[in-house]
């Protein structure tokens, strides 16, 4: 099958600098302003993903490169639970190197070949299945809210330390058909738009358009937060005119 794809990441307003981490067609890519699209197959694995660092200062960008280049690494001969594992190990071991008190990232990562794709997730950043009319969200919502505030804490992520908890990715494998849309993104859109405006926009519009559309929502929404956004349409075959 084919998949054609567009993508988009930014640091938003507020940030100094991205800490968001992607993985376009096994590419890692980490820059504060960043747009991209092409083709991809999945004759042989191919990755896409989001990695939303955390930790202040320089710690949460570290992080999320940290796992965006061992998931890529290892991406041929793991699976993806085991590599958030050894992640979770690798930045565990960096934060008590460095003398550091935290560090970590979430993780949303689709894996495709040939007519399946194993999906993966820790923490709050989502994927989203677009078919038929209808919106779901695949992966798990690994976060809690505490009081009337609004204010979110996450229940797992990569950079867990092994004595406090043990991690617990989510993951599931799942059949591909032509037609499908996949959508990967950070917490920067999902806070700021609901997602019946996701739905909206990303339902039917080109590939660019929709991440042009996303992205100048959550800009306007306040854009408090790195901005990440991978879309995806699986096709038996190529149609330039739908990028």
């Amino acid at each position: 099958m084919v998949i054609q794809y567009a993508a988009l990441t930014n640091k938003g307003n507020i940030r100094k600098e991205n800490q968001d981490s992607l993985i376009i067609e096994n590419r890692r890519i980490n820059s504060d302003a960043y747009t991209d699209a092409g083709t991809a197959s999945t004759a042989a694995p191919v990755c896409f993903a989001v990695f939303d660092g955390m930790g202040g200062g320089q710690c949460g960008r570290d992080a999320s490169v940290l796992a965006a280049d061992m998931l890529l690494d290892q991406a041929g001969r793991s699976s993806l639970t085991e590599i958030f594992h050894n992640i979770n190990a690798s930045i565990e071991a960096f934060v008590q190197a460095n003398d550091l008190h935290s560090m970590g990232t979430t993780a949303a990562v689709l894996r495709f070949q040939d007519r399946a794709v194993e999906i993966c997730n820790i923490g709050d950043s989502g994927i989203y299945c677009f078919y038929q009319d209808r919106m779901v969200r695949l992966s798990e919502n690994h976060s809690i809210q505490i009081g009337n505030a609004g204010k979110r804490y996450l229940t797992q992520h990569l950079g867990l330390s092994s004595k406090e908890m043990r991690i617990e990715p989510f993951e599931q494998n799942i059949k591909l058909e032509s037609g499908y849309r996949f959508l990967i993104c950070s917490d920067g859109l999902t806070d700021p738009v609901p997602e019946t405006e996701i739905f909206e926009i990303t339902s039917e519009a080109p590939l660019r358009d929709v991440c042009q559309t996303l992205y100048a929502r959550a800009m306007e929404n306040g854009g408090n937060d790195n901005i990440s956004i991978i879309i995806m349409d699986l096709k038996a075959e190529v149609d330039t005119h739908d990028r």
